[in-house]
């Protein structure tokens, strides 16, 4: 703001000088003034020697005293010795004109030097200006493209870091991406032992019904990417993952990432809550690869890439736990209302799981949540935003619940709460469908944990996580990056 109103006020000055110029040389060529000039000479003559002959008698008289001969009272006005000194058009006025012409004219120059080099002066404060304005934007740019790339990485960045390499691999090539310039290789996956102080609790292992214990565990997972831009400009880069070990995520394998032309990175990104501590399978969703400077989409793919380990682990979809209901079924799509507490004398928490058992892959969209006919505040609408469930696969939606204000949660759970959901088929478009707003808090009952403490909750979990990690405990914990 400070750089835009000194700019306007030089620009100003500018504008000033030039009118000042202007002025100054109109000034030094003005007729009018010429003839002023010519008629002061004429004027300063008139007193020069006023005495002149009369034409009519001869008498010589003062014409600064006479108007007319005082001898034979003759007029002198076109007396030919009076007009000759009195003339302002005669050589006496010319020569007057030109000495006014010339001493403006010397003076329209020195003042005309004077404004140039005043206007010169602004106009460089201008461009210096300009000029640093756009330095500091391009270095800005610059620096903050640099930063913007991607770049090498190690697996443990931080101190707090331990992961070590897995054990298993993808299984096949490890080749996910070759399009649009960029090549892209999954060169393995890293765990944090099972043994070391990162949590090994199964979020939902306390519940009673053993057949859904591994559905999100704390065990944290990398995978190495290493990445060639074989283009001649930057590239940017995205692929999403839909699921990993059949439960639907909404993360990415690449976000956005920036990748300088001709160069090779190798970096690593940070999965979450993986079903078992292991990377199983992973479905890839969503990829796009631009240019950085036109963005122009040089590929773009809406198609699955499934990607399979070698990994000892097998999976079904979970149940539903017996405390759960279902609120609604077509064909091989389930929706089930769940309640459940984590461990004993926890808040319960309340949530929607819905499975697709089919071969389709559909894309979820949820509109708005109703309580009574009237429109209430959910996150079901941003949890539900452009998510997608792969063929045989569960998705778990735990942002479902009003917002409570002030109201409590049992007072909720009295109200009939209704939601409709919209499936869209990606393949075959004749099955997509919308569900009638549905009851999405008609919980049977709540499922109660049996264990007495959350220590016992934790080994619990543990002993199932590790019964899931168990594939590459051994090598992981030699290994170290």
């Amino acid at each position: 703001m400070i750089f835009i109103i000194i700019q306007a006020i030089i620009l100003a000055i500018i504008i000033g000088l030039i009118v000042q110029y202007i002025r100054v040389n109109a000034r030094a060529v003005s007729k009018t003034e010429f003839e002023q000039a010519a008629e002061r000479r004429a004027r300063r003559l008139r007193h020069v020697d006023p005495v002149i002959t009369c034409d009519y008698c001869g008498a010589k008289f003062d014409t600064s005293k006479y108007q007319v001969c005082p001898n034979c009272g003759a007029p002198y006005a076109k007396d030919a010795e009076w007009l000759r000194r009195h003339d302002p058009n005669l050589q006496w006025a010319d020569r007057a004109a030109k000495e006014e012409y010339d001493r403006k004219l010397a003076q329209a120059r020195v003042d005309s030097a004077r404004i140039l080099k005043r206007l010169r002066r602004a106009i460089a404060a201008v461009v210096v200006m300009d000029l640093a304005l756009v330095g500091v934007i391009g270095i800005g740019r610059y620096l903050g493209s640099q930063g913007t790339f991607q770049k090498d990485e190690k697996v443990n960045k931080y101190n707090s870091d331990h992961f070590v390499k897995t054990t298993y691999g993808l299984s096949g090539d490890p080749v996910v991406l070759d399009k649009g310039g960029l090549r892209v290789t999954v060169l393995g996956f890293y765990a944090e032992p099972v043994t070391s102080s990162a949590k090994t609790q199964d979020l939902n292992a306390s519940l009673p019904d053993g057949k859904y214990q591994l559905i999100q565990s704390d065990r944290e997972l990398k995978v190495a990417l290493k990445v060639e831009n074989r283009g001649k400009t930057a590239r940017r880069l995205t692929i999403d993952v839909d699921a990993i070990n059949g439960i639907g995520v909404n993360e990415s394998l690449v976000s956005y990432s920036q990748f300088r032309p001709g160069k090779t990175v190798i970096f690593y990104t940070r999965l979450y809550h993986v079903r078992g501590g292991v990377v199983k399978d992973m479905v890839l969703g969503d990829t796009m690869v631009r240019d950085s400077k036109s963005y122009d989409t040089l590929y773009s793919s809406k198609e699955e890439t499934r990607l399979s380990t070698t990994a000892k682990y097998s999976y079904d979809l979970p149940e539903a736990p017996k405390a759960g209901k279902l609120v609604y079924e077509k064909g091989d799509i389930q929706i089930y209302a769940v309640k459940y507490r984590v461990w004993k004398n926890a808040d319960p928490k309340r949530e929607l799981w819905i499975y697709n058992r089919s071969d389709e892959r559909y894309a979820i969209r949820s509109g708005e949540a109703k309580a009574g006919g009237q429109t209430i505040d959910t996150d079901l609408e941003t949890e539900t935003s452009d998510r997608l469930l792969p063929a045989h696969s569960m998705l778990l939606l735990s942002r479902v619940y009003p917002y409570l204000k002030d109201d409590g949660a049992q007072k909720y759970d009295a109200k009939d709460i209704r939601a409709a959901f919209t499936f869209s088929a990606l393949e075959d478009p004749a099955r997509s469908f919308t569900t009638p707003y549905i009851r999405i808090n008609d919980y049977s009952a709540v499922s109660e944990t049996a264990v007495e403490n959350e220590e016992t909750d934790r080994s619990a979990g543990s002993a199932a996580d590790a019964s899931g990690a168990a594939a590459d405990a051994g090598g992981s914990a030699a290994a170290t990056v």
